[in-house]
């Protein structure tokens, strides 16, 4: 499992006279019944935590960023995979979306299919 750290930003305090104190800053995306919590690596589904693979959540994040916009499957592959996967086919994305639409249960409808191009974040 990748190692997860905290993101903590400095902010004055209200009245001053205490200086500087550290504030942790939470990155969440929400789109329906979903919720990733970017921080610590965490999908919640109707307030439910729901285990994914790494890809699964780096897939997610990516469509959650831009919900409506339709990805093409090779885009998927890059953000999922990166630039260095050149045994990867974009069928790979397609069995990796099949499996967290799975794991996401009824929620996995929000997943859409756009044919003959990638996937988008739906309703």
């Amino acid at each position: 499992m990748p190692r997860l750290h905290k993101r903590l930003a400095t902010a004055e305090h209200p009245r001053g006279h205490l200086g500087k104190v550290s504030v942790e800053v939470r990155h969440k995306l929400k789109h329906g019944s979903l919720e990733l919590d970017l921080d610590r690596w965490v999908l919640t589904v109707a307030g439910r935590v729901v285990s994914i693979s790494t890809m699964q959540f780096k897939l997610l994040a990516h469509v959650m960023r831009r919900p409506g916009r339709v990805f093409a499957r090779e885009e998927l592959l890059e953000a999922v995979w990166g630039p260095a996967a050149p045994d990867r086919t974009p069928q790979v994305v397609d069995v990796l979306v099949s499996r967290l639409r799975k794991r996401l249960g009824a929620a996995g409808r929000v997943i859409v299919t756009v044919r003959a191009i990638g996937y988008r974040l739906g309703d």
